[in-house]
């Protein structure tokens, strides 16, 4: 076909962006862009319920969506620090509580900045 792909159906691309970068505007033309909020507490707790079949772990993680909630106010944190966090916190069962708390800090520590 030299170089042409044909199709029955219109493609259908997705490309995500966490605005990282900023793009030309004759792509940005070409785009329908969709803007997506972070999750809620809610929608958090729901994540974290489909990750971790155990819903004890859910329970014993309310304290870590809140502080996770109340540090993306000030800092930009990714839903999979969360995740992180708590299946760390959740697999070392041994640890202290002030090694766990030392250990949810550096998992949550913002994305942006050096702090």
């Amino acid at each position: 076909m030299r170089g042409h792909v044909q199709c029955s159906a219109f493609p259908f691309v997705v490309l995500t962006s966490n605005g990282e970068r900023e793009f030309p505007p004759p792509f940005l033309r070409r785009c329908v862009r969709l803007d997506i909020s972070p999750p809620s507490d809610e929608k958090l707790a729901r994540i974290v319920a489909a990750q971790f079949d155990d819903p004890d772990i859910l329970a014993n993680s309310q304290e870590l969506i809140t502080s996770f909630v109340q540090r993306r106010q000030s800092g930009d944190l990714a839903t999979d620090q969360l995740l992180n966090a708590i299946f760390m916190a959740t697999s070392a069962s041994t640890l202290k509580e002030e090694a766990k708390q030392s250990l949810s800090d550096a998992l949550l520590r913002s994305l942006s900045g050096t702090g």
